[in-house]
């Protein structure tokens, strides 16, 4: 947090626009469930507009399937590891599919932290929130109308407004249909879980 605020105020002293971007990977990010959390504490942030300048939050939404579906393939190994799997006595490891277990404990990571996530959004103004859906950001029929809408947002001038209209993205690496196409799959497990549960964190669902 020091850190932070000397970075600002050098910022401030010089004359100088200063950005900082803070992002991980949700919901397993670097290091999550070690010395930090798998989501950003936006209360802690939010504080940031009192002691020292505006403070703007950008909230990314993806659907939780293929949330879960990417942060297992970046991170899954954490969960076979760390979860003390050895210990577990073979005749007690009947009913647990290890290659499903870190699906469904990522599951239900997520499910919290969209839950957590959506009551501190509602603490954000209305100015500082930006939320911005996943797909219309990769889709090139809805790409320009949604970077438009950003650079507005964040009151960029019309040669950054330009530069970012004009920024290519990397399609994702993880591509998940939505909804499943298969009936009997964890896929679809996964999606019914989380479209009957979407309702706790409204906010945070894709439009």
């Amino acid at each position: 947090m020091k850190g932070l605020i000397q970075f600002m105020d050098n910022a401030k002293k010089n004359k100088k626009f200063a950005t900082m971007v803070y992002a991980n990977s949700f919901p397993m990010g670097m290091r999550s469930g070690t010395y930090a959390t798998s989501r950003p504490d936006l209360i802690d942030l939010k504080d940031f507009e009192c002691k020292l300048y505006r403070i703007k939050f950008l909230v990314t939404r993806r659907h939780p399937l293929a949330t879960v579906m990417s942060a297992v393939k970046r991170f899954g190994s954490r969960v076979t590891k760390y979860d003390g799997l050895k210990q577990i006595p073979r005749d007690k490891k009947v009913d647990l599919d290890e290659k499903v277990l870190p699906y469904t404990v990522t599951a239900r990571i997520a499910e919290d932290n969209l839950i957590y996530i959506n009551q501190q959004v509602r603490q954000l103004s209305c100015h500082q929130v930006h939320f911005v859906d996943y797909d219309k950001f990769i889709n090139e029929s809805t790409r320009k109308d949604a970077l438009q809408d950003l650079a507005t947002f964040l009151e960029l001038s019309e040669p950054d407004t330009k530069v970012l209209l004009s920024t290519k993205l990397n399609k994702p690496k993880t591509a998940v249909t939505i909804p499943p196409r298969c009936t009997q799959c964890l896929e679809k497990t996964l999606y019914d879980f989380f479209e009957e549960r979407k309702m706790m964190w409204p906010l945070l669902h894709p439009q």
